[in-house]
């Protein structure tokens, strides 16, 4: 779990932050689509951070 800490930390808390600043723009629409995409950009950094700090 310590090894994907980036990743276990850094996707909920980019999706939920994606979902409310997507909500507040476009409504719950614009909700959905950030938080998916706060997914993708969470896992992704967490993955890049991890790897990084892993070496």
């Amino acid at each position: 779990l310590q090894r994907n800490a980036g990743v276990v930390t850094g996707t909920p808390t980019s999706a939920v932050t994606g979902a409310i600043v997507g909500g507040l723009v476009d409504g719950p629409l614009g909700a959905a689509v950030g938080f998916v995409m706060g997914l993708k950009t969470g896992f992704t950094a967490g993955a890049v951070a991890d790897t990084v700090r892993n070496r």
